[in-house]
């Protein structure tokens, strides 16, 4: 298994401005990698795949919420295919008042989300949202996330502008989205 790991993932080098640290260290629960075999891994989600200018999302999905919870989270896939980088800055949407880009940060064993201002997408990268990392906070849920609905999200990105997706939700403890249709046209 982790050899079969070690052919996907691989770290990327850079150096983080102040204030962006946050956002360019990746953690155990996000892949954020060089990938020359980019398209190998996502065969199952060929058809559900939404590319705008080289940046590709291939799963969009939300945990269902329990109970009145007024927050909820999504998660997303997405690379960057093209030979210039690009930044995912915003994600906007009418499911929720607010939406702010997370991640978690271990501080003294404690595990705390934190707001991130954009994650960078190098070329030839691929960022992997998940439980545990970088997230969709949603907060102020207009009304709960139940599960097998579907709600619009409009990722924005600093180059290739606005790419919209649906997102499906899954249940209350999910880990993942759906294998073959994260993402469904038609919104």
């Amino acid at each position: 298994m982790k050899n079969a790991l070690k052919k996907f993932i691989k770290p990327i080098f850079a150096i983080p401005t102040a204030g962006v640290l946050a956002a360019s260290i990746p953690n155990a629960a996000n892949t954020h990698s060089h990938n020359s075999n980019m398209g190998a891994h996502d065969k199952s989600h060929k058809k559900d795949t939404h590319t705008k200018a080289g940046v590709t999302v291939t799963s969009a999905w939300a945990r269902a919420t329990a109970g009145k919870a007024s927050n909820g989270a999504a998660y997303i896939s997405v690379a960057n295919a093209g030979s210039k980088a690009d930044r995912l800055i915003a994600v906007k949407g009418d499911v929720a008042k607010r939406m702010e880009i997370h991640t978690h940060l271990n501080r003294n064993g404690i595990m705390r989300m934190k707001k991130v201002d954009f994650i960078d997408l190098p070329p030839d990268s691929r960022i992997q949202m998940k439980p545990g990392g970088y997230h969709v906070m949603l907060m102020g849920l207009q009304k709960p996330l139940k599960k097998g609905k579907l709600f619009p999200l409009i990722l924005v990105f600093e180059q290739s502008g606005e790419l919209k997706v649906s997102a499906e939700v899954m249940s209350v403890g999910a880990m993942h989205g759906a294998e073959n249709h994260g993402v469904h046209k038609g919104h």
